[in-house]
């Protein structure tokens, strides 16, 4: 898998692709990156091509400690990077935070989007669903929980643990290596942003669900049910967004749908990008 540079505002993304045919482009969240679709993107290689995008701040990207890690030029740097690979038609997966960069390329004339497919995200003040947050958010303000996340790598070494499902058990070898993404406190500022992003109730970024609605792609929803980060309330937020969405509910699958259940997501995958073309 060959990995390339795209460019926005002087800070470059790695994009690498797999395979050959119809474009796939995925969407990671935090604490992983583009590697969390690694098994699903080798199994769909044979008919597709998966354009895989590591956000400022993971996995082959730079991670700059003071980089502009916002929302926006998140989601800025994810379609630039689409825009000089010259990549315009392509089906799309999001995870995670890969929702909220990814999904406003849905009202971007400069794209054509076959089908879209969500895996355990959200688009919406995480407050409204999770409405817990409101006691956590005292320990970001506080600056107790950023520092946690840069001086003990917690989002890597105890989110995804927490998250993990039963369905594939999390073996040491396979954390330590999410782990080894953020190597040192300098290098863990992509994880901090995502974490004040996510508490950042007001942001404008979160505001847009609604508009979705109007989208008229094939959409499909998996989901796994064991995530004890992202609950089931998002899901049912997601159907009525989507009420005609195809829905597949993973039972002993945590958060992260792709890491965890690729044999059971990649024909997930494909049977949807198919349906498109019927």
């Amino acid at each position: 898998m060959g990995v390339q540079i795209a460019m926005n505002n002087d800070q470059k993304l790695a994009i690498s692709f797999e395979g050959n045919g119809p474009n796939v482009v995925f969407a990671h969240g935090t604490p992983t990156y583009s590697g969390e679709f690694a098994e699903v993107a080798s199994i769909l290689a044979n008919n597709f091509r998966c354009v895989l995008i590591d956000h400022l701040g993971f996995g082959q990207s730079p991670k700059p400690k003071n980089g502009d890690y916002s929302l926006q030029n998140h989601q800025m740097r994810f379609r630039h990077s689409l825009v000089e690979s010259k990549i315009t038609s392509f089906h799309l997966v999001v995870h995670d935070f890969g929702g909220v960069i990814a999904l406003p390329l849905l009202k971007d004339k400069e794209f054509e989007i076959l089908s879209l497919t969500i895996l355990n995200s959200w688009y919406w003040p995480l407050i409204e669903t999770e409405p817990q947050m409101k006691q956590q958010k005292p320990l970001v303000t506080s600056g107790i929980l950023p520092a946690l996340y840069r001086y003990l790598n917690f989002s890597p070494r105890v989110l995804i643990k927490m998250a993990w499902g039963s369905h594939r058990p999390l073996t040491k070898k396979l954390h330590k290596h999410f782990m080894a993404q953020f190597p040192s406190p300098d290098e863990r500022s992509g994880a901090v942003g995502f974490l004040r992003a996510l508490f950042d109730f007001e942001n404008s970024a979160w505001q847009r669900s609604e508009d979705l609605k109007s989208v008229l792609i094939p959409v499909q929803i998996v989901w796994g049910m064991a995530d004890k980060l992202v609950s089931e309330r998002n899901l049912k937020r997601w159907q009525q967004i989507f009420p005609g969405a195809f829905v597949s509910e993973l039972p002993n699958v945590g958060h992260f749908v792709a890491a965890e259940s690729p044999e059971l997501l990649a024909p997930l995958l494909e049977a949807h990008f198919t349906r498109r073309q019927s």
